[in-house]
């Protein structure tokens, strides 16, 4: 993809490529519901980011059994990762972020 999009001598392909063999990107998967069909190659890529000890931030709702090779992530590795469950939030949460974010325009 970054080959293709920045072209292989641009300076910026360069800087990331090597950012990424130094281990100094973020890889962000947001949404990792709907992958649809492309669950099981997703899957494969997070486990060969995580085998070479990338850092990863990964997001999704609750996944149906067998919707994604993420759940049969052997115990390896799930030793380098960390897994949060978050709730919703309560109605003060709610109005705690909204003026936080919108200060006193909000009622």
């Amino acid at each position: 993809y970054l080959r293709i999009t920045f072209g292989e001598d641009s300076q910026r392909y360069k800087m990331i490529n090597q950012a990424i063999s130094m281990r100094r990107i973020v890889f962000l998967f947001e949404g990792l519901e709907d992958a649809g069909t492309f669950s099981e190659p997703i899957g494969r890529l997070i486990q060969e980011f995580v085998m070479d000890r990338h850092l990863l931030v990964l997001t999704s709702r609750p996944l149906l059994v067998g919707q994604s090779t993420l759940s049969t992530m052997s115990e390896e590795l799930r030793e380098y990762m960390a897994t949060f469950n978050l709730g919703p939030l309560s109605t003060n949460q709610k109005r705690l972020i909204a003026h936080s974010r919108l200060g006193d325009r909000i009622s």
